[in-house]
């Protein structure tokens, strides 16, 4: 099982650089005190950072693996690959990549980029295709790929990576299905985790917000406590509402208004920075449910949590999932 927690609001605090450094630092101290495998790196175009500037504030002077994301709007694919190489060889570990297609309608205006979603799925495969044919060159020949979005013309790295690559790509629609039908070893993320709703058969890792105590009366009267909707928020929750043409997040927006959410599940989190809605409830419901799906093939989990503090309670939760599998 691998756990990626990120702190909660990260779109927000992306655009307060020292805030967000300062987040992803205590988030790496912690995350190593307590095993944690890495933290998620988001992107966007408003960023103030790079997800690999912050990948090397997680890495340096931890153990961490950031789950790096990226979209095939930002670089050329060699560029890519060549990035990927260096952050192995500088920190000696395995890297995590976190594939993407999804922009906000407005960071597309400003790209100039009118593409639906299947046409957005196959520029990203002809991206992680030249960039798999970089990594994977071990015969050392030079590489040619003509394709409609990228071309490379007798191309090779000077250095290939000595480390695993772990592939995520996340969506739920048939141009998702055939791009992850055809890249074997590419991993089924999903997102947006609602009331009722059914994990397609070939996810293998999932995307949450957490908040979780030993009794759910104690999580519910933290959670709200710790999660303040201020004019500002509700205003943002507005707008990120209308800025998305991804299935998952309206889903998520039609419960984000009702603050006594729904079997365990409050999405209201949308209205405060957040990406996702919240699980909230005590520590054995929180280590039924990952046992839940571990059970379904799902063995990577990315948490979102509302500061560094929640990190001690997820741990204690997820130990009980450790006991569970070992008294059956």
């Amino acid at each position: 099982m691998k756990v990626f927690p990120y702190p909660h609001g990260l779109p927000h605090q992306i655009r307060s650089p020292e805030i967000l450094i300062d987040l992803l630092r205590q988030f790496k101290v912690k995350n190593d005190e307590l095993g944690f495998d890495g933290i998620l790196m988001f992107t966007s175009l408003n960023d103030a950072y790079d997800p690999w500037d912050l990948a090397h504030v997680v890495a340096q002077d931890s153990n961490q693996v950031p789950l790096v994301a990226i979209m095939p709007n930002w670089e050329h694919p060699i560029i890519t690959a060549r990035k990927i190489v260096g952050f192995q060889e500088i920190y000696q570990r395995p890297t995590a990549i976190n594939w993407l297609t999804g922009l906000a309608l407005r960071d597309y205006e400003k790209l100039g980029l009118n593409m639906e979603k299947e046409e957005r799925y196959a520029k990203l495969g002809e991206f992680v295709d030249i960039v798999k044919l970089l990594l994977e060159n071990h015969k050392n020949v030079p590489v040619t790929f003509e394709g409609r979005y990228f071309t490379v013309r007798n191309h090779k790295l000077s250095r290939l990576p000595k480390f695993p690559i772990s592939n995520y790509v996340s969506g739920t629609s048939d141009a998702c299905a055939q791009f992850l039908s055809m890249r074997p070893g590419f991993m089924h993320l999903t997102m947006g985790m609602q009331p009722g709703f059914e994990y397609p058969k070939t996810a293998r890792a999932v995307g949450l917000g957490l908040f979780t105590r030993p009794t759910k009366e104690e999580a519910l009267e933290n959670f709200h406590k710790k999660l303040q909707l201020t004019q500002q928020s509700k205003a943002y929750g507005k707008l990120a509402r209308a800025n998305t043409d991804s299935h998952w997040k309206k889903q998520l927006f039609e419960t984000a208004d009702n603050p006594e959410g729904i079997d365990g599940f409050f999405s209201q989190a949308l209205l405060s920075y957040s990406e996702l809605g919240f699980l909230v409830t005590d520590y054995k419901e929180t280590a039924n449910y990952f046992l839940e799906l571990l059970n379904r093939g799902i063995d990577t989990f990315l948490l979102s949590l509302i500061d560094s503090d929640e990190l001690g309670h997820v741990r204690k939760a997820l130990n009980l999932v450790k006991k569970f599998t070992t008294n059956t």
